[in-house]
């Protein structure tokens, strides 16, 4: 057992872009948290295919498809954890627990009653690692009245909230959510999903392009933004729904785009990407205006590596700079993996998490369930 004084975490997720697992080795000491290591492991060919129509889509799927991919993917996320484990030098015996989020393919927080669906046996993890794991992140909040989501928030105030500026951190990954971070330290940390993240352009990507994304954002910037179609997109009902709230990629999907399907036929399919650009930007910017005014913006998830993107948000937001979390010595791509790692170890040690400014929940909850190795 690790006898350092320390205790060992791995987090686990894999967001609603699925093009991944991400995957932190975490140790947690008494002069706070580091990441010892950290990677994105790919899921397999076969997989990936098979989860793509699901998430893209309200499309059914069969009881014995939906059995199969809750092993797989948690196949692939033990092996994930597995790999991050070796990658950090460590071993099974020296890890406290894993945190695994799973793979979420269905949020519907505002159905009655509301539901989120996360793929990834636990058991299974467990079984394969030979370590215990925390899961099942989701229900618990929702069962207290909340949204169940973003969690993201949470991290964010543990490394970067200052009592110097007003600042706000913006999670991109398939769907990007907004925290707010006031300098006052009475005041509540805030946070929602403002909208898309990279859900709709990867989609279009896809279909146009056949790539899984736009690399850096450079389709995009070959075309020119529609405010025709900017601004029909922007009039969207959850855009424009006060918090708390969440989504997914269940609802801002092509057939959510294509409700435009003649307008959209007018345009070149670079002009609605650079267009798809500049509503992801602009959901952004709006959410945090909603909470104040931000001296800084932190930027982290996938999106960030999107240069078209981070160059809309900084004029969307300006004169607030707007950079990556890795100028703040935080890997971007890792947060929410070390969130999961962190949640785990907050429910291994009893503690109640108070979302209510957040996701709106009635009451702090214990946020996760224990499997035993």
């Amino acid at each position: 057992m690790n006898t350092t004084g320390s205790q060992r975490f791995v987090g686990l997720i894999s967001g609603t872009s699925a093009d991944g697992i991400d995957a932190a080795a975490v140790d947690f000491g008494a002069d706070g948290l580091h990441i010892k290591a950290f990677a994105t492991y790919a899921y397999p060919a076969d997989l990936s295919a098979q989860l793509q129509p699901l998430l893209d889509s309200e499309r059914d799927v069969d009881l014995h498809t939906l059995g199969l991919l809750d092993a797989r993917v948690a196949d692939a996320f033990a092996h994930a954890a597995n790999a991050v484990i070796e990658s950090a030098g460590w071993s099974a015996d020296q890890i406290t627990a894993i945190g695994s989020h799973g793979q979420t393919i269905f949020h519907a927080p505002d159905t009655q009653p509301p539901f989120s669906l996360q793929l990834g046996d636990p058991n299974r993890i467990t079984a394969l690692t030979g370590i215990q794991v925390v899961a099942d992140f989701r229900r618990a909040d929702l069962a207290a009245g909340g949204q169940a989501a973003p969690y993201a928030p949470l991290i964010h105030a543990r490394l970067f909230r200052t009592d110097e500026a007003n600042l706000a951190v913006v999670n991109i990954g398939g769907i990007a959510n907004i925290t707010w971070l006031p300098k006052d330290p009475s005041a509540p940390v805030l946070g929602f999903d403002s909208g898309p993240g990279n859900c709709l352009m990867n989609a279009w990507c896809r279909r146009h392009l056949q790539q899984p994304f736009d690399d850096q954002g450079r389709w995009a910037a070959s075309g020119q933004a529609q405010p025709e179609l900017l601004q029909a997109l922007l009039q969207d009902a959850y855009l424009k729904a006060a918090p708390p709230k969440s989504t997914g990629r269940e609802y801002f999907t092509l057939a959510w785009l294509n409700r435009l399907a003649p307008r959209l036929a007018k345009f070149q399919p670079a002009d609605v990407q650079a267009t798809l650009l500049q509503l992801t930007a602009h959901g952004i910017a709006a959410a945090i205006r909603q909470c104040g005014t931000a001296q800084r913006v932190i930027g982290c998830g996938g999106g960030v590596h999107n240069q078209a993107l981070m160059h809309a948000l900084g004029e969307a937001l300006a004169p607030a700079p707007v950079t990556a979390s890795s100028a703040s010595g935080v890997d971007p791509d890792a947060v929410e993996a070390l969130l999961f790692a962190w949640l785990a170890q907050q429910r291994l040690h009893q503690q109640r998490v108070d979302t209510g400014s957040i996701t709106g929940a009635s009451r702090p909850v214990l946020l996760g369930s224990i499997f035993a190795a």
